[in-house]
């Protein structure tokens, strides 16, 4: 039986909000000096909205096929991609600057790497903390 953790689930939803966003709003990070200034140099928004959208596919196609390499490449991949957003938040103003979307970003990585650890684990894995 197929084992969907809630990590998963919550990162993916998060990854299609922001793929739904950077496509409906071509110009989110566009001229913004502040955090997200430094995801406006990076790329456009639509290269971030297809990052976000190719990130939560990876999830959805290693879950819909019960693989589980397909879902920790997916997870592992996702965790970069928030430390990268955590990042471009906490220098954005040029100084370190905490704040809560990189503590919040800081966190989804973290939890995806220890997701993409427990994925597939027999014994006191994944399946003792899943959704059926």
């Amino acid at each position: 039986m197929r084992q969907i953790t809630a990590v998963e689930i919550i990162v993916t939803y998060v990854s299609l909000g922001w793929a739904v966003a950077l496509f409906s709003n071509p110009r989110l990070f566009s001229g913004n000096t502040g955090s997200w200034g430094v995801m406006d140099s990076v790329a456009d928004e639509w290269i971030f909205g297809v990052i976000t959208l190719t990130l939560a596919l990876i999830k959805i196609v290693g879950i819909a096929l019960d693989n589980i390499k397909i879902r920790k490449m997916g997870l592992i991949l996702s965790a970069v991609f928030w430390v990268f957003v955590s990042v471009c938040l906490l220098v954005g103003n040029d100084h370190i600057n905490w704040n809560t979307g990189a503590v919040a970003y800081s966190g989804y990585g973290i939890l995806c790497l220890w997701m993409s650890k427990e994925v597939g684990a027999k014994n006191g894995g994944a399946d003792k903390r899943s959704l059926k």
